[in-house]
Parts: C-alpha cells; sequence; structure tokens
C-alpha cells in the first residue's frame, strides 16, 4: 500500500481522541470494552498516544494515560569480607502509580474503600497492565501479584487540551514481571 492509500484510509477512518479514549472509556466492575481506533504507527521508541489498560479479570477492566512503577530493585550490600564489592541483597517492588481523566465510574473509589473497611487481605487482586501503541496494539505486558489499591487521589491538570483533572491510583503490590 502506498504512503497516499494509507492517509486516505486513515482520514476515512473514525478516530477517538486521546480524551475519550482515555476518561471515557474505562471498565466496570464487571467486563468492560475498550474500543481503540485504528492509528498510524509511530516509531517504538515514542510514546505519544500510547496508553495503559489495567486487567484484573472478573474484576475490573480500564484504561489509564500514564503509568510508573513498573519495575524491581534489587538492594546492594557490601561484603565485608571482600573488601568493597557489592553482592545481592533483598528485591523490592515499588507501588505501581496509574492516571487518567476523572470519570463517572466509582469503580476505584469501590475498590480502595474495600482495602480500607474490608481489611487488605480481601482487596489483593493479580493481574495486568498492559501498554498499548497509539494504534491500540499491545507492546509490553506486566504481570503483578496481590496488588491492592493504597491511595486513590484526584488532581487537577494544567495540560493544555487535557481533562480538567487526573484520577490517580497507587497499587501496592508483591511483585511485578514482565511477560511480554
Amino acid at each position: 500500500m502506498s504512503r497516499r492509500d494509507d492517509k486516505t484510509s486513515e482520514e476515512a477512518r473514525p478516530a477517538l481522541t486521546r480524551r475519550e479514549l482515555i476518561g471515557g472509556a474505562a471498565g466496570t466492575l464487571g467486563l468492560a470494552a475498550v474500543a481503540v481506533a485504528a492509528r498510524p504507527a509511530v516509531a517504538a521508541a515514542q510514546t505519544e498516544g500510547c496508553f495503559f489498560a489495567l486487567e484484573i479479570p472478573e474484576f475490573f477492566s480500564g484504561t489509564f494515560a500514564h503509568a510508573s512503577g513498573l519495575g524491581s530493585e534489587t538492594v546492594l550490600t557490601d561484603a565485608s569480607s571482600e573488601g568493597s564489592r557489592k553482592v545481592h541483597g533483598n528485591t523490592k517492588w515499588g507501588d505501581i502509580e496509574l492516571k487518567r481523566g476523572v470519570t463517572a465510574s466509582m469503580d476505584l473509589v469501590a475498590w480502595r474503600r474495600l482495602a480500607e473497611e474490608g481489611g487488605v487481605d480481601d482487596a489483593r487482586k493479580s493481574g495486568s497492565i498492559v501498554l498499548h501503541d497509539p494504534a491500540g496494539s499491545p507492546v509490553a505486558t506486566y504481570h503483578f501479584v496481590n496488588a491492592w489499591p493504597s491511595k486513590v487521589h484526584v488532581s487537577t491538570s494544567e495540560e493544555a487540551g487535557g481533562p480538567c483533572a487526573w484520577e490517580s491510583i497507587t497499587l501496592a503490590v508483591d511483585s511485578v514481571t514482565r511477560i511480554r
């Protein structure tokens, strides 16, 4: 297909705005569908237009504009008998923070309330966070174990053209592994 044909077919396709995708397409505590319109492919290193899908089977599905904390750190210690040689210590996983435009959905608040009222053990869930490119194709999948919402908050946005407020959720996790 020529570049010209690509452009013509792209113009004919309906496209969701970033605001519609991130703010309005979030799921509920049941099954949810996220519609993603086809968009032109971009270089792998470019992140503009990418989004993250939080998937917890039979519990929650929704999309987010930003994600951070998907990784681990191994604490290094000095081996006293070997001078300044660094050795492996404990591995720890940071908290995951997800942000999206505020929606009418109360799902994240309900999950947080479960952690507050029912205790953390009742709220622990395992699932995945999937990074999607601007065309909606999955790029990477991070599986997390025993996550629970340690914080839900709303902050205003000064980003031009963005939602008027961001809803954020912080997940405490036992582990995170990139599986794809």
